[in-house]
C-alpha cells in the first residue's frame, strides 16, 4: 500500500511540473493564405480560439493575438493588394501585420 502511494504522488508531483509547462508553450504558428477572386484569407494556427484586437492605420492592417508567437514568420500572399504580411511576437503576445498597396477596405471575421 506504502508503495502504491508513492507512486501515486509522484504520478501527480510530474502532473503539476508538465501541465503548466505544456500551457506555456502554447502559442500562434503557422501562418497560411488563401487568395480568391472576391477575398484575401490570412489564417493563424493557434491551440484554442482567441478573441483579437484589429486596427487599420493607414495602408497597414494589425491584429493583436492574445498568445505567444515564438518567432517572426513572413508569408508571401500572391495577390496585388498585399505588399507583404508577417507575424511576429510582441511583447508576451504576438501581432499579424500585413502592408496593403491601398487603404484598408473592410475587415471581415470568420
Amino acid at each position: 500500500m506504502k508503495k502504491l502511494r508513492k507512486v501515486y504522488t509522484w504520478v501527480l508531483l510530474l502532473a503539476l511540473i508538465v501541465l503548466p509547462i505544456k500551457t506555456a508553450l502554447a502559442q500562434a504558428e503557422n501562418l497560411r493564405s488563401g487568395v480568391t477572386t472576391e477575398r484575401i484569407r490570412l489564417v493563424v494556427d493557434m491551440d484554442k480560439p482567441y478573441a483579437v484586437k484589429e486596427k487599420a492605420l493607414g495602408p497597414r492592417l494589425v491584429v493583436d493575438i492574445p498568445t505567444k508567437v515564438a518567432k517572426i514568420e513572413r508569408i508571401l500572399v500572391r495577390d496585388p493588394l498585399v505588399r507583404r504580411a508577417y507575424l511576429e511576437p510582441y511583447g508576451n503576445a504576438g501581432r499579424l501585420v500585413v502592408f496593403l498597396m491601398a487603404r484598408f477596405l473592410s475587415i471581415k471575421r470568420s
